[in-house]
C-alpha cells in the first residue's frame, strides 16, 4: 500500500518553487504545523497538508486521494503568494510531467481558495482542498 502523503511531499520538496519559499517549512498530515516545529509566521511561508479522505487503504493500481492544505505567510498576501506558486504544480497543465514523476496524475482544485486565520493563534493562511489520482503502487 502506498503512503500517499509522502508521495505528495516528495513532489512539493523537489520543486524548487517551492523549497525556495518555504525550506523544509512543509508538514505531511498536519492541519497545523506540529507544536515541536516551534513554527510562527514570522519565519517565513509554510504549508500543512492532510489527507481528508480518499481511498487511504485502496489494493488497486489507482487511488483518489484528497487533501486538504493550509499554505501559511506572515501576512495574507505572502500566504497567498505562496499558494501562486502551488497552484499551477498541483493544477497545471505544464507540470503534468512533473506531477507523473511521482506518480500523481489527474489532479483537481475542488474547493478554495479561501483566506483564513486559525482560530486560536490568528495566523494567516489560504485552505484549499484537492483531489488526485495517485499510483497506489510503487
Amino acid at each position: 500500500m502506498a503512503d500517499y502523503k509522502q508521495k505528495m511531499l516528495a513532489f512539493l520538496l523537489a520543486q524548487p518553487e517551492v523549497v525556495g519559499l518555504v525550506g523544509n517549512r512543509v508538514w505531511a498530515g498536519h492541519r497545523e504545523p506540529p507544536e515541536s516545529a516551534d513554527y510562527k509566521p514570522s519565519d517565513g511561508p509554510a504549508i500543512c497538508f492532510a489527507a481528508d479522505g480518499g481511498q487511504g487503504n485502496y489494493n488497486h493500481n489507482v487511488a483518489s486521494m484528497r487533501f486538504m492544505f493550509r499554505c501559511f505567510g506572515s501576512g495574507q498576501t505572502d500566504a497567498n503568494e505562496l499558494y501562486e506558486v502551488l497552484f499551477p504544480l498541483l493544477f497545471g497543465v505544464d507540470s503534468k510531467i512533473k506531477r507523473g514523476e511521482h506518480k500523481i496524475f489527474n489532479t483537481d482544485l475542488e474547493s478554495g481558495p479561501v483566506d483564513q486565520h486559525m482560530t486560536e493563534t490568528d495566523w494567516p493562511h489560504v485552505l484549499f482542498f484537492m483531489r488526485a489520482r495517485m499510483f497506489a503502487r510503487g
